[in-house]
């Protein structure tokens, strides 16, 4: 698809619309490749990072498990000091 704007690109500007540019035509068309790949490029590795599926999470630590666990309610304030003081005691 690339290959075929700047085929029409060059072939506009070989139509005698930008004639006495020269080599400038041939610069243009270069520099307009380039830039047209290096925004594909970007916008594919934005999207991958805003997305997440650019690489492996660290696994959560054993306070962040207690902690989740409290937060959604699956442990009480209780055990959580209990099994805090237990991490705690253990490191």
């Amino acid at each position: 698809m690339i290959s075929a704007i700047a085929a029409a690109v060059f072939s506009y500007m070989n139509d005698g619309h930008m004639d006495g540019w020269g080599a400038g035509s041939w610069v243009l068309m270069v520099v307009g490749m380039l830039l047209v790949w290096a925004l594909l490029i970007f916008a594919v590795v934005w999207i991958v990072r805003s997305f997440g599926l650019g690489g492996a999470r660290r696994p959560l630590s054993a306070t962040e498990v207690l902690d989740r666990r409290l937060a959604e309610g699956e442990i009480t304030v209780a055990e959580y000091h209990e099994r805090k003081a237990a991490l705690g005691a253990r490191g």
